[in-house]
């Protein structure tokens, strides 16, 4: 079953089962998908459309490189955005120009970020080690 099916279910269990009871069945959903199904238990009203966006998107991820991964969530960000901040706000869109400086700043935090983690992974074990 994939996440969107199971996601329709977890949605009508919701009516039925309590927290406790959602939780042991959904245990290997929650593992796998927990942004996604802390979403879906504790928001009431779900736009489908949008449910099933995220969750072809999610299956896509997993199977991904690194890089297209980032790409990927480049681009579900523009659409979210456009979805829901440029039609119900004056906000204006960025420009392409605006857009790509963007989205370097972004990987280049994303890359400083998985780097202070392999360095303090690293720190890690040169202390374990002396």
């Amino acid at each position: 079953m994939d996440a969107y099916n199971e996601s329709c279910i977890i949605l009508e269990d919701k009516k039925k089962l309590n927290r406790k009871e959602l939780d042991e069945k959904w245990m290997v959903f929650n593992q796998n998908y927990p942004k996604l199904y802390q979403q879906l238990i504790t928001t009431e009203n779900f736009n489908m459309e949008m449910l099933k966006f995220l969750c072809e998107n999610v299956d896509k991820h997993k199977k991904m490189s690194e890089n297209d991964q980032f790409e990927l969530e480049v681009n579900i960000g523009k659409h979210l955005a456009n979805q829901y901040i440029y039609t119900q706000t004056n906000l204006p869109k960025p420009t392409p120009q605006q857009e790509e400086f963007l989205k370097e700043k972004l990987k280049e935090k994303k890359l400083n970020a998985k780097d202070s983690i392999d360095n303090s992974d690293n720190s890690n074990n040169m202390d374990i080690i002396d």
